[in-house]
């Protein structure tokens, strides 16, 4: 794909850098005006670990259990709830288990009456205490019985979710919580959103004292008595929850300041902001050196064709993973251009007269085309995903096109893609569609452009006006910009991808 291309990819690693230009020694205006794709500097976003079944690389990675640790990672939730989805369904990590008596003494008459559980299940906000600032429990269940709903309170006899055959045996009147959103200045009230118990203080044990914070983790404290019917030993306690507080793109380029800057906390533009600048668990980049222009672009398309995020990222994959995975379940590209991290959508754009247009005028020396690998060019799809309809398990499936396959000789090509935090069968299959249909599309060109290709940006889309490949006239064919770099003698090292039609981009389908 020409030397210009590997040298690209070759510093996909200090994509990331707070100022990725000084990765290729560019200062002054070199470093303006470099620009690059994260998923172009990586290659395929195709995950060539995912496997073609039973949810593949999207793994259960122990979110579903409940373990014992003092060193676990904690995962963040991202996303909202909705009357179908409670919000996120994980277990956690007890870092404290202890019986005691009703008045919570661990020794003496009666010590072994009720079990007392911490369970730590994910990062809090790292904001001071505020309502919903941190993930907030909807549901929490036992032994996959649901005990307690934040709308209802305890489920017994009497409660909405009640079902008299479904939980005989089930008594839930003996089980109490008090719920901690992981706020950065938690007390024992401070960052408290819910509470069963009728004295929290009176009734914890007496070995959980006001040392005991977890200041920025999100954890529920419970409290069951026993009974050999209904908690015969220790249950695995499953907490439904949405997600962090994060900062609305659009609030933040309005200037909005107070509780109205935080809003909307499902839109992945928003999510992927959030990411980028968290100091805790994300990269922790400035506000001042995003593109903030771009992500509310990319806010209001996704708002417009309905895709939102409800999930998890595990803080125990690397930094470049995560952010991967976030812009591969919505089909978006992170790039690095004129001193700024920017988004961009692979999305139906515009061609017209006024559309750049590379050609023998402005095209200078060799250049490079690839017409992709066939190894890459798919007929058949796999797509893995997390299933909110059947307990959050991983599930996949697959989208097939049979023009593909007929293309293709009949000889099957199927790709794995991962998509972790997307929810739905829908959004899997438009998605896994997509991906499908773009990697049908895979012609890349690279060449030396004059310094008028300094007006470009990564994703501008451009026309090939050249009759060395045929492209020109009534034919010149159209490409997507993937990477710009400025050279020393003021020319410009240019990859284009090839534009894909119309039809295949999510909105029209």
């Amino acid at each position: 794909m020409g030397a210009a291309l590997g040298s690209i990819v070759g510093i996909a690693a200090a994509v990331f850098a707070p100022y990725a230009a000084a990765a290729l020694s560019l200062t002054g205006i070199g470093a303006t005006l470099f620009g690059i794709g994260l998923q172009m500097a990586v290659g395929s976003i195709f995950n060539k670990k995912a496997k073609k079944g039973g949810g593949g690389g999207v793994a259960d990675a122990g979110l579903l259990v409940n373990k014992t640790s003092n060193v676990a990672a904690l995962p963040v939730i991202y996303g909202d709830s909705s009357d179908t989805y409670p919000g996120r369904r994980l277990g956690g990590t007890r870092v404290y288990m202890q019986s005691t008596n009703n008045d919570g003494v661990t020794t003496g008459t009666g010590g072994n009456e009720y079990l007392h559980v911490v369970l730590a299940y994910a990062h809090g906000s790292g904001l001071a205490n505020s309502v919903g600032a941190g993930p907030v429990a909807h549901r929490i269940l036992l032994n996959d019985k649901v005990a307690w709903t934040a709308a209802n309170g305890k489920v017994v006899s009497g409660h909405p979710d009640y079902d008299a055959t479904e939980y005989e045996g089930y008594d839930f009147s003996k089980f109490d919580v008090a719920l901690f959103n992981g706020c950065s200045d938690q007390t024992h009230s401070v960052g408290r959103d819910y509470s069963t118990f009728d004295d929290f203080d009176a009734r914890k044990s007496d070995e959980w004292t006001s040392n005991h914070r977890l200041r920025g983790v999100a954890y529920a404290y419970c409290r069951m008595q026993f009974d050999r019917d209904t908690f015969p030993g220790a249950p695995t306690i499953l907490i439904e929850s949405t997600g962090i507080k994060v900062r609305d793109v659009y609030e933040i380029q309005q200037g909005t300041t107070g509780s109205g800057l935080y809003a909307n906390k499902s839109n992945p533009a928003n999510i992927i902001y959030n990411y980028l600048t968290d100091t805790t668990f994300g990269k922790g980049l400035a506000d001042a050196d995003i593109d903030i222009d771009s992500f509310v672009a990319a806010r209001n398309y996704f708002n417009t064709i309905n895709l939102d995020f409800i999930g998890v990222v595990q803080t125990t994959d690397t930094l470049f993973d995560n952010v991967q995975q976030l812009l591969a379940s919505c089909n978006a590209n992170l790039y690095y251009s004129k001193g700024k991290y920017a988004i961009s959508i692979h999305k139906q754009e515009t061609f017209s007269s006024s559309t750049f247009v590379f050609s023998e005028d402005n095209i200078l020396g060799e250049w490079t085309i690839s017409l992709g690998s066939k190894k890459n060019r798919f007929n058949s799809m796999t797509v893995n995903y997390y299933d909110a309809s059947n307990g959050w398990q991983p599930n996949s499936i697959k989208v097939d096109d049979a023009s593909y396959l007929a293309a293709d000789s009949d000889v099957l090509n199927e790709g794995g893609i991962d998509l972790p935090m997307v929810r739905t069968r829908a959004d899997a299959d438009r998605l896994g569609k997509f991906y499908l249909d773009q990697s049908r599309y895979t012609t890349v060109v690279n060449f030396k452009a004059s310094h008028e290709a300094l007006q470009l940006d990564v994703n501008d889309v451009v026309y090939i006006d050249h009759a060395v490949p045929g492209w020109n006239d009534s034919n010149k064919k159209k490409f997507r910009v993937s990477a710009l770099v400025l050279n020393s003698d003021s020319t410009v090292e240019v990859t284009l991808m090839e534009y894909a039609p119309d039809s295949v981009y999510i909105e029209n389908q």
